[in-house]
């Protein structure tokens, strides 16, 4: 699994580096660089809510996962948020998704970061920090997507290990 997940990215890079270099040179045209940059802001909330919307559905799903559980009597409280730590961040397999989810959101929040200092940066030059927002914006929104892959994981790994062990406990679950 883990060679097909570095085989994925490695080719997707790849590609990426092909199409930002054609990227970059449209970016030194004002008029693209404009229009790059006029859509990038709402292409940058639709990621930004990508995640609100993935965070909520499995903590909504995850949530009641547990709640089936508490209420069958196999566990308690504590021992649902024990299982809960120890399933997302401890076990082994949870440690490499872990390691690769904070990995991503490192590399995601430095280029929202450099978004942030591009202002500064241009001092002032409105055509400058148009088309630093043209430049970083396509390596921001792509990210945004490898965070939003790990993350995908990281839930769906932890999902797998309640079923895991509600099946294990007889435990029917919706």
């Amino acid at each position: 699994m883990r060679i097909i997940s570095a085989a994925l990215l490695l080719s997707t890079s790849l590609l990426n580096t092909q199409a930002q270099a054609g990227h970059n040179e449209d970016c030194d045209r004002p008029e693209f660089a404009q229009q790059y940059a006029a859509g990038f802001k709402g292409e940058l909330n639709g990621a930004l809510e990508k995640f609100k919307n993935q965070d909520k559905y499995y903590r909504a799903k995850l949530n009641g996962m547990k709640a089936v559980l508490i209420k069958a009597g196999t566990w308690t409280e504590v021992e649902a948020s024990v299982f809960m730590v120890k399933a997302s961040i401890t076990d082994d397999d949870a440690r490499a998704l872990e390691a690769e989810r904070k990995k991503a959101a490192s590399d995601f929040k430095v280029q929202l970061l450099s978004l942030d200092g591009i202002p500064f940066m241009a001092g002032g030059n409105k055509s400058a920090e148009i088309r630093a927002n043209c430049l970083l914006g396509p390596t921001t929104i792509s990210k945004a997507d490898v965070l939003y892959a790990a993350l995908e994981r990281a839930w769906k790994l932890l999902e797998s290990k309640i079923a895991t062990e509600a099946q294990a406990k007889n435990v029917t679950l919706p």
